[in-house]
């Protein structure tokens, strides 16, 4: 497929059907997104390529990808409370002695509401959540530490090591804001689903 609005168009809607099939096993997921797959190739070769209001039309006549999946056997509504509380233990979980964090982690892994790019965010921005976020201020970097000497040659000097104040602070806050940011994104999807 090129990058046509007409292969856009396509591509959407098999990610989104691949997204509604994540319940089936295996097989049964790649026949039935090979079938589908198949009668929309089939159907665009009658079509020019630049032919957007036609797709649209056959996608349309194909049906939303979730009822396909519904027919297909597909449980849509798997949804469980432990993937309510995923944004939740990984904001907080860390605090739990990390257990909660990584039992956070383990959830989101395990379930097939996020695609592998939430999953990815969810575990790699911000590590423990807002634990992290407190360990790396309290970084020996993290934040500056001056000590004056002197006099030395007639004048104080001073010596400063780590990051500047407005810094170190300017980082911390980026990383609650991003650790938020996830949580709420992951929710977001997590009720989409």
């Amino acid at each position: 497929m090129g990058n046509t609005k007409r292969d856009e168009l396509t591509r959407d809607y098999l990610r989104e059907l691949d997204r509604r099939l994540a319940s089936l096993p295996r097989g049964r997921r790649r026949q039935v997104r090979g079938e589908v797959q198949a009668h929309i190739e089939e159907a665009c070769r009658q079509l020019a390529p630049e032919d957007e209001a036609g797709v649209r039309q056959l996608l349309d006549q194909l049906g939303e990808p979730e009822e396909i999946a519904r027919e297909a056997g597909a449980d849509l509504h798997r949804r469980t409370w432990p993937e309510a509380l995923v944004p939740v233990l990984l904001l907080f979980g860390g605090f739990v002695f990390l257990v909660g964090w990584l039992a956070g982690v383990a959830i989101l892994w395990a379930s097939p509401v996020w695609r592998l790019r939430d999953k990815v965010l969810g575990t790699l921005v911000v590590p423990l959540g807002l634990m992290g976020v407190t360990m790396f201020g309290l970084l020996p970097g993290a934040s500056s530490e001056c000590l004056t000497y002197g006099p030395v040659g007639g004048r104080m000097v001073t010596h400063c090591k780590g990051l500047p104040p407005t810094v170190g602070t300017l980082i911390l806050l980026v990383l609650v804001v991003a650790s938020f940011t996830v949580a709420i994104h992951l929710d977001r999807v997590r009720r989409r689903a």
